[in-house]
């Protein structure tokens, strides 16, 4: 046992025997308010698995597992300097146990059992996440960094100019590198990780210029299940299957208890707006072929090519959500600012 507290709350590390409960548990702690989802696993552990080094950390009172915590480990370069990181990430308590400290202890328990693994720990929080994020600064942490990920539907197929094709995660990953970075903060990704998600990766050229991307199926690692929907969407969901509109091409709105049928694009890159344009079309021409009703585009706020993507699409339907990098480390001066994030795919 690593510690207990004298209001019972035990914390440990989790074992296979663990599954199934933490599987309910997860099942339990649905994430957000008016838009709110809960998660589908294989296993609980299999998203740690994307990192071939992890630890998970399960609290128990009375024999009850109530809260669980996770921390994946890989080798990043922050500003030129190679380092080890910790990624901390699947914080959950159960909602009967919450409002007694539980996370916050899980939280530093994992933090001190795994600092002499790392030389940095950080996390991401969405940017209206209060809860996590008032954890992870009484952690001592901080923001320094952010990216985007804009949600695309896809629900009709506009040809593109110039047309993609097929190649391989490698060759994606060296031209995105090239193009985008050099970042503050990069991970490869193929190193200490688990790969198996990745779909396919796709080039379009023009001369000189390209773009290219990668998709990941995270649905069976964390797949998400509608819980709650806002108003506004139920309410277009009424107007959308209406005899009037029954038949349109119109982005797809899920229903309570849906499983939500996802794609990541990551190592997204384009040296030219209208070059970006034509890989999602091509992207979403792919996508309705495997039944995806939407796409996740995740990148960095200096990628301006990305507002020439969003203009394809309802903007009401196309939200673009901000995600927060929390970190720390033990060194006296302040952890330095990120500009530049390479957004490693196991960590979304």
């Amino acid at each position: 046992m690593i510690r207990r507290y004298d209001d019972g709350l035990e914390i440990d590390l989790y074992t296979l025997e663990d599954n199934e409960e933490a599987l309910a548990l997860d099942r339990a702690a649905a994430q957000g308010e008016a838009f709110r989802l809960s998660f589908h696993r294989s296993t609980f552990h299999r998203r740690a698995e994307n990192f071939t080094e992890h630890l998970l950390f399960t609290g128990r009172i009375d024999g009850r597992l109530v809260g669980l915590a996770a921390v994946g480990f890989k080798d990043v370069v922050i500003c030129g300097e190679l380092m080890r990181a910790g990624f901390a990430f699947d914080l959950r308590v159960h909602p009967d146990f919450q409002r007694r400290g539980i996370g916050r202890r899980i939280a530093r328990d994992a933090r001190d059992y795994s600092r002499s693994m790392a030389d940095i720990g950080y996390s991401w929080a969405i940017d209206d996440n209060r809860a996590v994020r008032a954890v992870l600064e009484l952690l001592e942490a901080e923001v320094v960094g952010a990216y985007r990920y804009l949600v695309y539907p896809i629900y009709r197929h506009l040809r593109p100019r110039h047309t993609p094709s097929e190649t391989s995660f490698d060759e994606v990953h060296a031209h995105m590198v090239e193009v985008e970075g050099p970042f503050d903060l990069y991970a490869d990704p193929r190193r200490g990780g688990n790969l198996e998600p990745h779909v396919g990766s796709w080039i379009v050229r023009d001369g000189p210029d390209i773009a290219g991307c990668s998709a990941w199926d995270n649905r069976d690692i964390l797949g998400e299940v509608v819980e709650a929907l806002p108003l506004r969407l139920r309410m277009a969901r009424t107007l959308f299957e209406s005899p009037l509109l029954r038949g349109a091409e119109l982005p797809h709105i899920p229903q309570r208890g849906e499983h939500l049928r996802s794609w990541y694009l990551f190592d997204v890159f384009a040296t030219r707006p209208d070059l970006a344009v034509d890989l999602m079309r091509h992207m979403t021409h792919l996508a309705r072929e495997h039944d995806i009703d939407y796409c996740h585009l995740a990148h960095i706020e200096s990628q301006t090519w990305v507002s020439a993507v969003r203009a394809e699409v309802p903007r009401m339907f196309a939200p673009e959500l901000r995600y927060l990098m929390l970190a720390g480390w033990n060194r006296p001066e302040p952890f330095p600012r990120l500009e530049r994030i390479y957004v490693d795919v196991r960590d979304l």
